[in-house]
């Protein structure tokens, strides 16, 4: 499938969950989908239609939130592209069997890393600023400029990746995937 691995985050914190219900989802409960978090780690976006592919296989999945350059195709797709702040992931809200609808983001090792070690704080500031301040602007260049990075490193990872491959007469190997993608 393409993942290396994966990560269980902890239960979304009581208090940012009451501030996204009452803020973002208008007291809605059945609005949050991101209570229950796990993330599956692959080696390039390019990975992400086949893990998607297994996932619809054991979730009723009830969105794919594109966020890469990378064009995906299917049911409940959306295509945005990295975000403003340079970030990227593909995040999937999945129905479990019991009801729960939980998350599921799809991400590369070096965007995990950038998010963990100063990502996620840049982005928390940037959540509680209001649209179009100069503090949220800056915190948005800030984000920009070091996500970027990241991706430009999986990148290079990549394509180090792929030319080994290619010394090794493996270039062109991949599972094959209903969900197809094309590069922008």
């Amino acid at each position: 499938t393409g993942a290396i691995g994966q990560m269980l985050a902890p239960i979304k914190g009581i208090k940012r969950a009451a501030e996204k219900l009452a803020v973002e989802e208008k007291f809605n409960v059945d609005n949050i989908k991101d209570l229950l978090r796990s993330t599956i780690v692959v080696d390039s976006y390019e990975d992400a239609p086949a893990v998607v592919d297994e996932i619809r296989k054991d979730f009723d999945v009830l969105r794919v939130k594109n966020r890469t350059d990378l064009q995906m195709q299917g049911d409940n797709v959306q295509n945005a592209g990295f975000l403003e702040s340079g970030y990227g992931d593909v995040l999937l809200n999945v129905r479990m069997p019991n009801g729960t609808v939980g998350e599921i983001q799809i991400n590369v090792p070096e965007m995990l890393a950038a998010k963990g070690e100063e990502g996620h704080a840049l982005y928390e500031i940037e959540r509680d600023q209001p649209v179009g301040s100069e503090i949220r602007q800056a915190v948005v260049q800030a984000q920009s400029e070091y996500y970027r990075e990241a991706a430009a490193a999986a990148a290079r990872r990549k394509n180090a990746s792929s030319e080994g491959a290619a010394d090794r007469g493996m270039e062109g190997r991949s599972s094959s995937s209903p969900v197809s993608s094309d590069r922008k």
